[in-house]
């Protein structure tokens, strides 16, 4: 499946990210770059190409497709939800400084004009 992991590095930083997350790949190390092109970007081949196998990928995307190529394009061009998106910031007022309010003044003296 060499096919998939070239296509895994052709894929911009954020969808990659956003994949590694849906199918919890592991980012192992740091990102390869030769002659201003990716080589390795830090998750391994074998990881990748196992966490996305066609069940996996017709989980994920909930669907019974079961052409890899077809199943890939869909990943890659969702925009799924994130849950971050779904629930409301929960900010505990515990973790709120107190807003405290300084009024500073300036006071302008008249400028003399020349005669």
């Amino acid at each position: 499946m060499q096919f998939l992991y070239s296509k895994w590095l052709e894929l911009d930083l954020p969808t990659r990210h956003r994949i590694a997350q849906e199918f919890g790949i592991v980012k192992r190390n740091s990102t390869h770059v030769q002659d201003n092109v990716v080589v390795s970007d830090g998750y391994l081949i074998k990881e990748v190409e196992q966490a996305l196998n066609l069940d996996a990928m017709q989980r994920v995307l909930n669907t019974s497709e079961t052409d890899m190529a077809i199943l890939w394009d869909i990943l890659v061009n969702s925009t799924p939800v994130s849950k971050s998106e779904t629930a409301p910031l929960q900010v505990s007022s515990e973790d709120v400084e107190p807003k405290i309010e300084e009024v500073n003044t300036i006071e302008d003296k008249p400028k003399k004009h020349g005669k």
